[in-house]
């Protein structure tokens, strides 16, 4: 098995964008993300041999490694294997891809007319905003993304911007780094810098020392809309006691 890393177009961990940033673009629209998968998908071109890989680990009931395989070809623009990716990580309760993976899967479908997949992403928010309400908080960061690409149940960054907002509450520290973005950017949410700061300071941990690290980042950087030098090297000296060496060699370059 080899690890491959791809684009996504949907809102990523990490916001990039300024104050001043256009309201059509929502902040950190490039992400990435990772799945476990055969070198066959990482080496094979050829969108039908993948098809074929996965046909035959499908007969051999090896149901995470054909879907690894369709979701290769999915993402090599053969749409049409994104709906079978997608069935089979419904189907099978035993496989794991992120949940960011799932909705994209959705996304890209129906982003090319995929009426089924449509439909299917529309029951998939229905089901994540229960979930949600019912204190589910990684259903909440479902239903946030989902509104945030808004293809298939309609655009509501706004409305994506509170799914990560209760997430956040409920202890999701990712969706804390997510909504601290909004509240930065004032990304269809009022400009906050002091709650973005507490959002940041909620999504940072011994767990998710890379949070600080990005936080760090941003407030040296200018990104949530001021500098703030001596914040940044709180978020990095907490990311690099975590252990992230990203935040300790972040923190050395403050001091250069």
């Amino acid at each position: 098995m080899r690890r491959i890393v791809f684009c996504l177009f949907f809102l990523s961990l990490v916001p990039v964008a300024g104050a001043a940033q256009a309201q059509s673009d929502p902040p950190g629209i490039s992400g990435v993300a990772t799945i476990n998968t055969d070198d066959a998908v990482v080496e094979t071109k050829n969108v039908d041999v993948l098809a074929g890989q996965a046909d035959e680990a499908l007969l051999r009931e090896e149901y995470q490694r054909a879907a690894s395989l369709f979701i290769g070809a999915c993402l090599k623009t053969s749409l049409r294997y994104c709906d079978r990716a997608q069935s089979i990580i419904d189907a099978e309760s035993e496989i794991s891809f992120s949940p960011d993976l799932q909705i994209i899967l959705y996304h890209k479908a129906c982003l090319y007319g995929r009426d089924v997949a449509c439909q299917a992403l529309k029951a998939f928010v229905a089901r994540a905003d229960a979930a949600c309400v019912a204190g589910d908080a990684v259903a909440c960061v479902k239903a946030g993304t989902s509104r945030v690409l808004g293809k298939g149940i309609g655009n509501d960054p706004a409305g994506g911007a509170q799914d990560f907002a209760r997430a956040c509450a409920l202890g999701h520290r990712d969706a804390c780094l997510r909504y601290a973005g909004f509240l930065a950017d004032g990304w269809h949410v009022a400009r906050d810098p002091s709650a973005a700061k507490h959002a940041f300071q909620a999504s940072c941990a011994e767990t998710h020392a890379q949070n600080c690290a990005l936080a760090g980042l941003h407030y040296a950087s200018g990104h949530v809309g001021v500098q703030d030098r001596a914040l940044a090297k709180a978020f990095f000296d907490q990311g690099c006691a975590y252990g992230d060496p990203f935040a300790c060699e972040e923190r050395a370059h403050l001091d250069d």
